[in-house]
């Protein structure tokens, strides 16, 4: 879980310009092993990885400029990204 927020691995979320997203990593998730290269820095508490939809761009935010979905239209569009 994301500090400060409930927003876990796997929870889809929407930036202030109405993107939608999931989260793929939060800071209290990520280990000091678990980066894909040695460019990339580890998550600090209170930062989450987000995959956009539809773009698929990664990137790293802080769990203050996202807010938690959980709506059962956000649910279908889970199933729907998923599939």
């Amino acid at each position: 879980m994301a500090e400060g927020r409930n927003i876990y691995a796997e929870d889809i979320v929407r930036n202030n310009q109405g993107e939608l997203g999931l989260v793929l990593e939060d800071g209290e998730e990520t280990t000091d092993d678990s980066s894909d290269s040695e460019n990339e820095a580890p998550l600090k508490k209170g930062q989450i990885l987000v995959c956009w939809y539809p773009s698929g761009n990664e990137e790293i935010v802080s769990v203050y400029e996202v807010l938690s979905t959980q709506s059962s239209t956000c649910i279908n569009i889970k199933s729907y990204i998923l599939v």
